[in-house]
């Protein structure tokens, strides 16, 4: 498959790398770099803020939401921003990207709620899940109208398309970001492998407990988020009710748990909306 061109590693991602290498990193550090990006910071106290973190009182001060949200959340969610932000210039809707912030927070919370042993992967696994799409307008001129056609189609059809116009899919290119960004490989997989979800989940194609675990989640959020259900307008298939049983059966959840999950989120998302 062509390997289209991907931006290298933003300045901040460096300096993060070699700020989480010191073995005495200090939180006023961190949070000195987080500052100098503004989406970064308002990206940070939004998320703590979030109705996932169920605080009792909003955060606004980088110090606080670092502690709360502990290191590796933090990393998780600048990694993810970074992207957004390198993407800027990209003509996609912003609800594209709040399509991929909302399947990321809901991906986080399951994670943590099923006690993932990678949990902290989920974040980042939901947030890039369709970044793949925004190397492609960027590389392929032609590829914004193809998608603005045929975006809606479910995955493993979309997929199919992309690689018979281009030789390559925005799966195998959200992956191959990952990769050249030193991200975890566990996140590059459940990225590249959405396409058969269920022969992962049903145990026809093999993975890593690690990767499925994750792809498990992204099936879940991505069936929970209402803004990826409104961005994306997905045509239902049977293969794609298929995969979310498989992805409940994987993670052993009985459906009727599930459901009543779905209604609590849906409705604390919606009185967040609200207030």
């Amino acid at each position: 498959m062509n390997d289209l061109s991907i931006p290298p590693r933003p300045q901040i991602m460096l300096e993060l790398t070699q700020l989480m290498k010191d073995d005495d990193l200090e939180l006023t550090r961190l949070a000195a770099l987080i500052k100098q990006d503004v989406a970064l910071y308002s990206a940070l106290l939004a998320a703590v803020n979030s109705p996932w973190m169920g605080l009792p009182e909003s955060v606004d001060c980088i110090e606080n939401a670092v502690t709360i949200m502990g290191m590796s959340k933090v990393v998780s969610l600048i990694q993810a921003m970074t992207v957004r932000t390198t993407f800027k210039n990209v003509p996609l809707l912003e609800s594209f990207w709040e399509s991929a912030a909302e399947v990321a927070s809901i991906s986080d919370f399951l994670a943590k709620r099923y006690r993932l042993p990678n949990a902290d992967q989920a974040y980042t696994s939901g947030m890039l899940h369709n970044a793949g799409v925004a190397i492609m307008i960027q590389s392929l001129p032609e590829y914004k109208t193809f998608f603005d056609t045929h975006g809606k189609q479910p995955t493993h059809e979309l997929c199919a398309l992309e690689r018979q116009h281009f030789s390559t899919d925005h799966f195998f290119q959200g992956a191959m970001l990952t990769k050249k960004w030193f991200m975890p490989g566990e996140v590059a997989l459940s990225i590249r492998y959405q396409p058969i979800a269920h022969s992962v989940l049903t145990g026809k194609k093999t993975l890593p407990t690690s990767v499925a675990d994750l792809l498990a989640i992204l099936v879940l959020a991505k069936s929970i988020s209402q803004e990826y259900q409104n961005y994306w307008k997905v045509e239902k298939s049977d293969l794609e009710q298929r995969t979310l049983l498989a992805a409940l059966d994987y993670l052993e959840i009985h459906e009727v748990e599930f459901n009543e999950l779905r209604e609590d989120l849906l409705e604390s998302m919606s009185n967040s909306a609200v207030a």
